[in-house]
């Protein structure tokens, strides 16, 4: 398609990267249109290396439920390349990439494993205490 399109010169097919924190500082924005996707850190990765993401809903990405709209762009539709699009666009300005991508990265500096760990061990202490009742 790249081919038939005659973009060869401007899409990377990169294949399995093991450095990716390079990947993300030579990318302007990061996008994941995904139908499933339970738990995906790459959105959460990309915010904190600073990009502005466009990812899908919480309906359709997990990642998604700890993202508010104004942190990153998110899709009701990831089938639909028109919002897609729609969303690129506004990701075009450089003053709205900057913000996307501030707010995403103060967001991704708050979802350590430490607070996921305490959040985890608040649940399983809740859960115990319903138990005793």
């Amino acid at each position: 398609m790249v081919h038939d399109l005659g973009i060869t010169g401007r899409v990377k097919f990169l294949g399995l990267v093991s450095d990716i924190e390079n990947v993300y500082a030579a990318s302007d924005i990061f996008i994941l249109p995904t139908l499933s996707e339970a738990a995906g850190m790459a959105p959460i990765e990309a915010m904190a290396a600073g990009l502005p993401v466009i990812v899908s809903n919480a309906e359709y990405a997990g990642c998604s439920e700890l993202i508010k709209n104004d942190e990153a762009l998110l899709l009701d539709d990831p089938e639909n390349p028109l919002e897609i699009a729609n969303a690129i666009s506004v990701l075009l300005d450089e003053t709205k990439r900057r913000q996307f991508g501030e707010k995403g990265r103060h967001l991704a500096e708050k979802l350590t494993w430490d607070k996921t760990t305490e959040d985890t061990l608040a649940v399983y202490h809740r859960i115990l205490e319903l138990k005793k009742r």
